[in-house]
């Protein structure tokens, strides 16, 4: 009688209020039925004991205050007395387990330091330094916070501090991902403020829509229910995850929005790697994990293995190619790379029979089977792995593509199967260098035709003028290298030969410091003024023609010839022409000690006498370097 009408004032006893889950001195609720009034009174004692105190603009939790147990106003059972006493010790103990745990880290820098190895004071400072701007890696990952109405406030809080994570593991990488979070409003903007400085982190938010951002082109939205594997990562796409935290209370609804919406969409390749026993919905930090390994590097299979949940009782699929496939090394070189590049189809065929994710297994270097063929030279191999699926945009560690490869080694054959199969010759490298660029390098200009042909084919004539990283076009690195044939072929189809470079240089400028005569002719002939043309550093191609290690002077008298041609009788000749620090040619000659040249200039009519910014003569530069030059100097009069 006497446990019925506690049990019915217990169940009738105010409940607590829900509490934030940080804190961390909950004492476990018993299950209705075994509690009494005591037990409640207990548990609103110790919740309002750690309501949070303001200090220095910080929520700080304190402590509990004791609770004497032999007091004769409480009744509690052995159970309750127990899990009291435990909770005592736990706190009792919290002083020593910090001072531990201190020690601990001391210690662990000490080992750190005496290895030779950083410190993480270090390695925070080399955080800051990571950040997405300057992150090799330009695949941009989203996620969709649009979910907010399909999730309760306590959902939503976890969905947060999922994003939070994805956060945490973006700023560790070595290789950032390009981080979006959209449709960041409303209860979602809400619970993100609790977390101090967040605007500043080093994430793109946006409180619009993803489909405001970005194409429906590149749009390809992760869901489990999808029927399309992926089986690489692709720069060119944007790939959406679902902000939903439903516990599977809307199973497909990312799914159905993305078929509504008519954007692409992909699951990661979970059933081709790994063995699950649970359903294949993973956390959406367990999702931009994978993503993030497998951007930097590492295999999809590694990459699921490491971040699915053991919990989830996920095994390596069982293969019939088991790692004996994979031949001893550090390039972790899988025997379908071998058969690729020995162009042995029959073998092929056998391993992507078994397993086709092995279309797109990559080495150390990032090299897929379809880049070993290109490497093996192999036109007949690369038609057929393209025929089963490969990609032509995969990028080994360098940026380069398969095309990038048969360009560097210019396979004719290579590079003309893979550009009738849709290859894309304006993708960049690293250095953003794009197989035109890399044709116009090579003397035989054989797949430089076989590009513009592709440019002329879809009208896109003005992408021949295209630059790369330092800003320099094909031009440039035909007139570089001496490549007449490269260079007579862009000019014949309208390249600009004012373009210039970061450093202000046009084709003109690096054909006369590479001494490429023929190319410089041509150059001079389509575009006369270019001979006039400066640097950023004021320097004209004269200027640049006398500073070259191995000095053509069939160069210099070219360049000489047109400077005393009637067209340039009217201007400034550029014999004379001074740089932003006042000094000729004949200066930078004399500077470097090249004799020849300072004699050529000298009788063409270069003026010794000129002075630079600081008063210098060219007869003072060669004699504060100790050249032999001054000699000549020496011997003619010189007045000011």
């Amino acid at each position: 009688m006497e446990d019925n009408t506690i049990r019915e004032q217990s169940l009738s006893a105010k409940e607590p209020e829900f509490m934030d889950h940080t804190t961390s001195h909950d004492v476990p609720t018993p299950p209705i039925g075994s509690c009494n009034m005591v037990d409640n009174t207990l548990r609103e004692q110790s919740l309002s004991a750690k309501e949070p105190e303001s200090i220095a603009g910080k929520a700080v939790e304190t402590e509990p205050p004791p609770i004497d147990i032999s007091s004769p106003n409480l009744s509690l059972s052995k159970k309750q007395k127990k899990r009291l006493l435990k909770h005592e010790k736990w706190l009792e103990q919290k002083p020593l387990r910090k001072q531990r745990q201190k020690e601990k880290r001391k210690q662990k820098v000490v080992e750190l330091r005496s290895q030779g190895l950083e410190t993480p004071k270090a390695d925070r400072k080399y955080l800051k330094q990571v950040v997405m701007d300057s992150s090799d890696c330009q695949q941009r990952v989203v996620i969709d916070l649009s979910f907010e109405d399909f999730m309760n406030d306590r959902d939503l809080k976890k969905c947060i501090k999922q994003v939070h994570r994805c956060y945490s593991l973006n700023r560790r990488a070595d290789n950032p991902l390009q981080f979006f979070v959209t449709s960041l409003d409303g209860r979602g903007k809400s619970e993100m403020s609790k977390r101090q400085g967040y605007e500043n982190w080093d994430v793109h938010l946006h409180s619009s829509h993803y489909d405001s951002l970005f194409s429906k082109e590149e749009i390809v939205y992760l869901t489990s229910e999808s029927e399309n594997v992926m089986h690489q990562l692709d720069d060119t796409k944007v790939y959406i995850i679902g902000g939903l935290v439903d516990h599977n209370q809307h199973k497909g609804l990312c799914h159905q929005m993305a078929m509504e919406k008519g954007v692409s969409h992909a699951r990661l390749p979970i059933d081709e790697y790994v063995e699950m026993k649970a359903r294949k919905v993973l956390t959406i930090d367990h999702v931009f994990d994978i993503i993030l390994r497998v951007a930097n590097g590492k295999e999809w299979s590694k990459a699921l293995f490491e971040v699915i949940p053991q919990l989830f009782m996920a095994k390596h699929k069982k293969t019939g190619l088991a790692s004996d496939d994979v031949i001893p090394g550090v390039m972790h070189v899988h025997r379908i790379h071998v058969a690729a590049a020995l162009g042995n189809k029959d073998q092929i065929t056998l391993y992507l029979a078994a397993h086709p994710q092995l279309l797109e297994v990559r080495d150390k270097m990032g090299r897929t089977p379809l880049m070993y063929s290109v490497l093996g030279g192999s036109h007949h191999t690369i038609a057929f792995l393209l025929k089963a699926g490969a990609s032509t945009t995969s990028r080994d560690i360098s940026g380069s593509t398969p095309l990038h490869i048969a360009v560097q080694k210019n396979a004719r054959e290579c590079a003309k199967t893979l550009l009738l199969r849709g290859a894309r010759w304006d993708v960049g490298d690293k250095e953003g260098s794009t197989s035109l660029h890399l044709a116009a390098r090579h003397t035989d200009a054989h797949i430089l035709k076989l590009i513009i042909k592709q440019i002329k084919k879809k009208q896109q004539i003005e992408l021949l003028d295209s630059k790369q990283a330092c800003a320099r076009t094909a031009l440039h690195y035909a007139s570089a290298c001496g490549n007449w044939a490269a260079l007579a072929y862009l000019l014949k189809h309208g390249a600009n030969v004012g373009a210039s470079d970061n450093e202000g240089r046009t084709p003109t400028h690096l054909a006369a410091l590479a001494g490429a005569t023929k190319c410089l002719e041509r150059l001079l002939e389509v575009h006369p003024s270019s001979l006039l043309y400066q640097d950023n550093e004021g320097r004209t191609p004269l200027h640049l023609a006398v500073m070259s290690e191995d000095i053509d002077t069939r160069c210099l008298l070219l360049l000489v010839s047109r400077a005393a041609s009637e067209r340039f009788n009217a201007i400034l000749t550029p014999l004379d022409a001074a740089d932003h620090v006042f000094q000729t040619p004949l200066h930078l000659a004399a500077a470097m000690g090249h004799a020849d040249a300072c004699l050529f200039l000298l009788k063409a009519g270069a003026d010794p006498a000129l002075v630079d910014s600081i008063d210098f003569t060219p007869l003072h530069l060669a004699a504060a370097r100790n050249h032999p030059v001054r000699v000549h100097f020496l011997q003619l009069p010189v007045s000011k």
